[in-house]
């Protein structure tokens, strides 16, 4: 069951930094640990959980900030924990899923990357999924519509301890107005195996809308025209 600032299994364990943000904008992390749920929320732009462990597998240092954009430039939604260790002496499977409403547009791409150490986890492959949905609505999370995957990436572990990496980028995604962003980790842990300083991090680039072009052409027409200006007085005054 989804709720805001619910303290369960992380009793005394989260801490919200409030940041300015939009008031439609709602920052969640859903985790599931074998079917053991529980989820964050907030409408501030950063949601930090400290050290807490559900169904025998330890999390430390949970972390997901979002950046709004409203002009040129980019929208972020970042996530990234320091540790995720299963304790006990059975396979646990993990779902960490993080997403974020109310991001500026249009949008006209993307840039998606993953990365993480495994530790004593030899032949267990996570699984990240990048997701954008026009509709502006939570995408992904206990169940709900995912959004439009836009891409995604799998690493298994070959060693007892492995790091793996991966980004990419794509020009072909458009959304014409406010875009919501989900990012999805899956994956499955030995016994008293372990997911180390693993990170995700999604981004769109904003296009600015048909007003803001033209005010930056004007500048750019004004600094020009400066520029000649400036240039004349120059010559004037060595002509003297």
């Amino acid at each position: 069951m989804r709720h805001a600032f619910r303290i369960t299994a992380a009793a005394a364990a989260v801490s919200v930094v409030a940041l300015a943000a939009p008031a439609s904008a709602e920052l969640v992390i859903y985790i599931d640990i074998s079917g053991h749920v529980d989820t964050f929320s907030t409408a501030a732009d950063s949601l930090v959980l400290g050290t807490f462990t559900l169904d025998g597998v330890t999390i430390a240092g949970e972390l997901a900030t979002a950046t709004q954009s409203s002009s040129a430039g980019g929208d972020l939604l970042d996530n990234s924990v320091l540790s995720v260790i299963n304790h006990t002496g059975a396979t646990r499977s993990v779902e960490i899923v993080v997403s974020e409403t109310g991001f500026a547009g249009p949008v006209d791409s993307y840039e998606a990357g993953g990365s993480g150490t495994w530790e004593n986890n030899v032949g267990r492959t996570i699984t990240f999924n990048w997701y954008v949905d026009s509709a502006n609505v939570q995408g992904g999370i206990g169940g709900a519509t995912p959004g439009t995957l836009v891409t995604s990436f799998s690493n298994t572990a070959t060693s007892r301890l492995e790091g793996f990496t991966n980004g990419t980028a794509d020009g072909g995604y458009i959304a014409t107005g406010p875009v919501s962003m989900t990012e999805e980790a899956t994956y499955t842990l030995k016994p008293h195996g372990e997911l180390l300083n693993r990170g995700m991090v999604e981004s769109l680039t904003v296009v600015p809308e048909p007003s803001t072009w033209a005010m930056m052409v004007l500048g750019f027409m004004g600094l020009a025209y400066a520029a000649v200006r400036r240039g004349r007085k120059e010559r004037s005054a060595v002509a003297l």
